[in-house]
């Protein structure tokens, strides 16, 4: 009989209560049972539906969150059954009277909105004997790929030391990171410096859980210092600046968000976020240390633990870690998965509906590998083979496919490599990959130019020149996405 996950194992999977080991087994269950999954869907949705009822300030237009709401809707009554829905419904009143009738003055519950990890908020805190932190997210919504933008602010409650973080490396561990700072840095007078070493988890809407590390990668110095002796000090850093050990596809990204929001076709920056050699992870030799970029829509948690080094020459001794977290919600339109093939599915995103005419965007195509062995395919390039040059899939605009295709200019070049092509999809993992409008025609004009509601559709075409004989894992076949309706030509 097969060995099935309890409501309350996966409750408390979804919380961040498990262990890690005891995450990776329920996370082993899911992978293999297909009857713990669908439980796992209903109570992550009510979960994601409570997270709902105090959302973040949102910064996207009205009618883009008149739709989104309207998907949600028609998500969860088809996935969550009616006495979920009817309990949902009954504890989001309940949460929003608290909310209106709570009174301003109530000192301790708002303390406590600012300490707990599991309350919707933009500022948590802690503190212990030696500093005072404070973890901030700025107040804006995040989309799909969107760089989250998050400060760190210590305050020393003893003003007779410097604050440092020091430069770490990936997967370096805090005694190799104390020993390097101790050989880096002479014996000082009073005041002292204190070393610091950040840790962070990541919880994705998925339930991955990642473990990440605030990296200086490409620094040269020793360490980097903040600046003041006592007093407050902050460092702000993007969601890509923390590095996290997966086994996931590294996303394949030639559109990037600029200041301002606008994007921006750049290959070259594909290779200068991503590192050239990835850091393995020890005893993992499937995983390896990359930066993260929120791929999937939902309720994310960055958890972030503060702690002192081990205790050299004058450093101020830390006994108790500072740790805080903050939820926040990454939006996107995404559609829906299209027929699994051999394991393999495919489906669109954009992360807004409506973009002005002749702006940048991106879109967004992600593969789903569901089998039990890993994948190789590739999405770029040249076979021998009759298939679209030189990326592997077609976009299409309403319903007549053939009649309504889009088609890739010529004139753009691209950049290859290995790494992101042929290199194994691992089970239950997502591949990103992430393309500028402007590179897709439809009647000799591009896809950003058009003005109006469109339905965007996508087929995802692999043929390879020759496939080894001895490799069940290389994969060549058809995939399909569902639609997703796109504006163009809003505010232009």
């Amino acid at each position: 009989m097969e060995e099935r996950l309890s409501d309350v194992e996966l409750q408390a999977y979804l919380d961040g209560e498990l262990t890690a080991e005891e995450a990776r087994a329920v996370e082993a269950r899911l992978e293999t049972s297909e009857a713990c999954r669908r439980k796992y869907e209903v109570l992550k949705a009510a979960k994601e539906a409570l997270d709902l009822a105090a959302p973040e300030e949102s910064t996207l237009p009205v009618e883009v969150e008149a739709r989104l709401e309207q998907d949600l809707d028609r998500r969860m009554s088809r996935v969550v059954p009616l006495w979920i829905q009817a309990s949902l419904a009954a504890a989001v009143i309940l949460f929003i009277l608290v909310l209106v009738f709570k009174p301003d003055g109530d000192r301790e519950s708002k303390d406590h909105q600012a300490r707990n990890p599991q309350d919707q908020v933009l500022v948590a805190r802690a503190e212990n004997r030696l500093l005072r932190m404070t973890f901030v997210k700025e107040k804006k919504a995040a989309t799909l790929l969107h760089d989250v933008v998050f400060t760190l602010e210590l305050e020393p409650k003893q003003k007779t030391f410097n604050v440092m973080l020091p430069a770490r490396e990936p997967g370096q561990s805090p005694e190799a990171l104390a020993e390097a700072v101790a050989k880096a840095m002479p014996e000082m007078p009073e005041p002292s410096t204190l070393p610091l070493a950040v840790d962070l988890k990541i919880h994705t809407p998925a339930g991955r859980r990642y473990e990440g590390r605030l990296c200086y990668p490409n620094n040269a110095v020793p360490f980097v210092a903040l600046t003041g002796v006592g007093g407050k000090t902050s460092w702000t850093f993007r969601l890509s600046d923390v590095f996290v050990a997966t086994r996931a596809p590294v996303p394949y990204m030639v559109a990037w968000e600029r200041a301002g929001g606008d994007w921006k076709a750049d290959q070259m920056e594909l290779f200068r976020r991503f590192e050239a050699d990835p850091v393995p992870v020890e005893g993992k030799k499937d995983h390896r240390w990359e930066r993260y970029y929120p791929v999937e829509a939902g309720s994310y948690r960055l958890e972030v633990t503060v702690a002192g080094l081990s205790r050299r020459h004058s450093w101020p001794e830390v006994k108790e870690p500072l740790r805080a977290a903050l939820n926040f919600r990454v939006s996107g339109v995404v559609g829906e998965w299209g027929p699994e093939v051999e394991g393999l599915k495919l489906r669109l995103a954009v992360p807004n509906l409506a973009y002005p005419k002749g702006k940048e965007f991106p879109i967004v195509v992600q593969i789903l590998n569901s089998a039990k062995i890993p994948r190789r395919y590739n999405f770029m390039g040249t076979t021998l083979a009759e298939i679209p040059q030189p990326y592997h899939f077609r976009f299409f605009l309403d319903d007549d496919l053939e009649a309504a295709e889009v088609k890739m200019t010529a004139k753009e070049g691209f950049i290859f490599s290995g790494r992101y092509g042929f290199g194994p999809h691992r089970p239950g993992t997502l591949k990103t990959l992430v393309v500028p409008a402007s590179w897709w025609t439809r009647s000799g004009k591009p896809l950003n130019a058009a003005a109006g509601l469109f339905k965007l559709r996508c087929r995802f075409h692999f043929e390879p020149t020759s496939v080894p004989a001895d490799d069940p894992t290389y994969w060549m076949g058809e995939l399909e996405a569902p639609p997703v309706h796109i504006q163009v030509g809003s505010g232009g």
